[in-house]
């Protein structure tokens, strides 16, 4: 919100996408140790280039799903879609974790 309100503002501007970019890649820190610790670690190496292309390959389809959503409905719509995928990811991690669990 606070770069849509000052977007004219270039320092606010760089200072959230700072914040994005810190954000973001904090994130695939915790998620990738999360899902090494889960393998042998013989088998890190190889889990690791699994972890790493499948978050390649999804956020390219997503960024290229979001672009046909951008030029067709407007930004409301990617900030929809970019929910959508949240409660998607969030009904994905709590099946995972009840089956983990039993």
């Amino acid at each position: 919100f606070a770069i849509a309100a000052f977007s004219h503002s270039i320092p606010v501007v760089l200072v959230g996408l700072f914040l994005v970019a810190f954000g973001m890649s904090s994130s695939q820190v915790s998620s990738q140790a999360n899902a090494l610790a889960s393998v042998d670690p013989s088998e890190s190496g190889r889990a690791n280039t699994v972890f790493m292309a499948t978050t390649f390959f999804a956020s390219a389809g997503a960024t290229a799903i979001a672009d046909q959503v951008m030029n067709n409905y407007g930004y409301a719509a990617v900030g929809v879609f970019a929910l959508a995928l949240s409660i998607l990811s969030l009904g994905v991690s709590q099946i995972a974790a009840s089956r983990t669990s039993t």
